[in-house]
C-alpha cells in the first residue's frame, strides 16, 4: 500500500488477519489446555514476563522509534532515509539482543529458582534466551512496514506465524506425548521459536522484495549515519527505559501473583492452577476483541507522528477523536458479550467454571483495556513518551498494591479489582493530557450514551433467543459463537439507527 492509503484500510487489513489468527490461536489455546492443563498453563504464563523484559529492552523501543522515524520521513517526502533508519535500528537491536541473550541463558537457572521460584522453567527460559536475536530481526522488519504503513505483509506474516506455531506444536506434542509437563511447556516454547524464525524470514523477504530504491538525483537528502543514530538514540533510550520499568512492574505483577495466592491458602500447584486460568484462558478470550483496537493502535503512531511532521493539527484532533470513539465502541460491545455470555464461554471453551467467573468480572474492563492502547499510541506520536510512562507507572504501582495486599486476603479477584482501578486511572490521565495537547473534545452522547444503549438492547434480545433455541437444542459452543455474532450485528445496527456514527463521518475516515 501506498503512504496515501488510510489508518481505516490498514486497521481493516490487520484486523481481518487478526481475527482469523486470534481464531486460530484460540483453538491453539484450548488444544493446549487440554495437553498441559491449568498446572502447564500456569507453568508457560511464568516464562512469559522474563521473555517480555530482555524483549523489551533489547526491541520495543527501537520498534516505536524506528516506525516513527520512517512515517516522519513519508510525511516530508524523503523516503530514500528509510533504509538508512532500519538498517541502523536493526544493527543496534540485533546486537543488545545478542548480549541479552547471553546474560539471560547463562542465569536461566537463578532466574528461574530464585526469581519465578519454579525451577521446571530452567530449560524453558534458556529457549526464549536463544531467540532474542531472532525476534529482534523479525520486529524490525515488521517497524519499517508499520512506519510506511503497509498493513498486508505484516498481517501475512502474523498469519503465517500462527499456522507455523500451531503445525509445530501439534506435530511435537504426537511425538513426545508421554513425556512430563516441565517437557511438554519447553516443547511450546520451541516451536513459538521456530514460528517467529520462520516468519522473519518471510517478513525479509518482503522487504528485500519491496525496499524502497534510493534515487540518486536525491543522494543528497541521506540523513548521515551520525545523525541517524542521533535520532535513534534520542527517541529510543527514553522510550526503552519507560517501556523497560514498565515491563518490569508488570513482570513483577505476573510473579507475584502465584506467591500471593499461596498466602492466601493455596498449594503450589492450586496457584499455578488458577493462574493458569486466569492468564492462559480467560484473559486471550477477553482480549480477542482486542485485535481491533490493536490494529488501530499500531497504526496510529506513524500516522499522527506524519500529520504533526507536516503540520496538520486538525487531522491530528480528528483522526484520535474518531478512533478513541471506535476503540469505545468495540469496547462497550466486549463488555457486554462477556457479560451476558462470559460464563457460558468459559465453560464450553475450556471446560472450566473460574474462567467464566473471570470473564464476567473482567468485563468491565474491556472498554477500559481497549481504549488505553489507542490513546497511548496517540500520545506516543505526539511524541508525550514520558507522560504516558508517567501514567503507565501509576497504572502498575496500583495493580502492585492490589496484589500485594489484596490477594492474601481476598484471592485472586482482588487482582482483578486491581486491573479495574489501575486501567481506569491511566486511561483518565492519557484522555486528560491528549485533550490539553489537541483540544480535543468528546461527543459523550455518540461515544458512551448511544453505544451502551446500544449493546443492552442488542444483548438483551439475543440473550432471550439464545435461551429459546438452547431450551429445545440443548448448549453448544458453536450455538453460542452465532449468538455473539448476531448480537454484533444488531448492535451495529442500532448504532447506525441511532447515528452514532454518520456517513459524513466515514467518508472523512476514507479521506485520512
Amino acid at each position: 500500500m501506498s503512504k496515501n492509503n488510510t489508518i481505516l484500510k490498514g486497521a481493516i487489513i490487520l484486523s481481518f488477519a487478526g481475527i482469523i489468527t486470534r481464531l486460530l490461536g484460540f483453538l491453539y489455546r484450548v488444544y493446549l489446555a487440554k495437553v498441559i492443563g491449568t498446572e502447564g498453563m500456569g507453568l508457560f504464563q511464568l516464562v512469559i514476563p522474563v521473555y517480555m523484559v530482555c524483549h523489551t529492552t533489547c526491541t520495543t523501543g527501537i520498534f516505536v522509534t524506528c516506525s516513527k522515524l520512517i512515517a516522519a520521513e513519508n510525511g516530508k517526502n524523503t523516503i530514500e532515509n528509510s533504509r538508512k533508519i532500519i538498517r541502523i535500528a536493526t544493527l543496534i537491536s540485533v546486537s543488545m539482543a545478542i548480549i541479552i541473550s547471553f546474560f539471560a541463558f547463562n542465569l536461566s537457572g537463578f532466574i528461574s529458582t530464585s526469581l519465578l521460584h519454579e525451577p521446571r522453567t530452567y530449560n524453558s527460559i534458556r529457549i526464549l534466551a536463544i531467540s532474542l536475536p531472532f525476534t529482534s530481526l523479525v520486529s524490525m522488519a515488521k517497524s519499517y512496514f508499520y512506519g510506511t504503513k503497509n498493513s498486508v505483509e505484516p498481517a501475512v506474516s502474523q498469519l503465517f506465524e500462527q499456522i507455523v506455531k500451531m503445525a509445530i506444536t501439534y506435530s511435537l506434542a504426537l511425538t513426545f506425548a508421554n513425556k512430563n509437563m516441565e517437557f511438554t511447556c519447553m516443547l511450546v516454547i520451541v516451536a513459538t521459536f521456530i514460528s517467529e524464525v520462520l516468519s522473519g524470514l518471510l517478513d525479509y523477504i518482503i522487504y528485500f522484495i519491496k525496499k524502497p530504491k534510493i534515487n540518486s538525483s536525491n543522494i543528497q537528502n541521506l540523513s548521515s549515519t551520525k545523525s541517524v543514530l542521533s535520532d535513534i538514540a534520542r527517541l529510543a533510550t527514553p522510550l526503552t527505559m519507560n517501556r523497560l520499568l514498565i515491563t518490569i512492574l508488570s513482570s513483577i505483577e505476573i510473579i507475584l501473583i502465584p506467591s500471593r495466592l499461596q498466602v492466601y491458602g493455596l498449594s503450589t500447584s492450586g496457584s499455578l492452577k488458577v493462574y493458569g486460568a486466569l492468564t492462559g484462558m480467560a484473559f486471550p478470550l477477553i482480549l480477542f476483541p482486542a485485535v481491533f483496537t490493536g490494529a488501530i493502535s499500531m497504526l496510529l503512531l506513524p500516522s499522527v507522528s506524519e500529520a504533526q511532521a507536516a503540520n496538520k493539527s486538525s487531522s491530528i484532533k480528528y483522526t484520535a477523536s474518531k478512533t478513541i470513539q471506535l476503540s469505545l465502541i468495540i469496547g462497550i460491545f466486549s463488555c457486554s458479550v462477556f457479560l451476558f455470555f462470559g460464563q457460558k464461554l468459559g465453560w464450553l471453551t475450556f471446560r472450566n467454571i473460574e474462567v467464566g467467573q473471570y470473564l464476567t468480572i473482567l468485563a468491565w474492563i474491556c472498554p477500559l483495556m481497549y481504549i488505553e492502547g489507542t490513546l497511548v499510541s496517540i500520545l506516543n506520536g505526539l511524541g508525550e513518551t514520558f507522560k504516558t510512562f508517567k501514567h503507565s507507572l501509576t497504572s502498575a504501582i496500583i495493580k502492585i498494591a492490589f496484589i500485594f495486599f489484596a490477594i492474601p486476603v481476598f484471592g485472586i479477584k482482588a487482582y482483578l479489582w486491581g486491573l479495574l482501578v489501575g486501567h481506569l486511572i491511566s486511561c483518565a490521565l492519557n484522555l486528560r493530557t491528549i485533550q490539553h495537547i489537541t483540544k480535543l473534545e468528546l461527543d459523550v452522547n455518540s461515544f458512551l450514551v448511544k453505544p451502551i444503549l446500544s449493546a443492552v438492547f442488542s444483548a438483551a434480545v439475543i440473550k432471550l433467543l439464545y435461551l429459546q433455541v438452547t431450551s429445545k437444542l440443548g448448549e453448544n459452543l458453536t450455538t453460542l459463537l452465532l449468538s455473539c455474532l448476531l448480537m454484533c450485528l444488531l448492535y451495529f445496527v442500532s448504532l447506525i439507527m441511532l447515528k452514532a456514527v454518520s456517513k459524513n463521518d466515514l467518508r472523512r475516515i476514507k479521506r485520512m
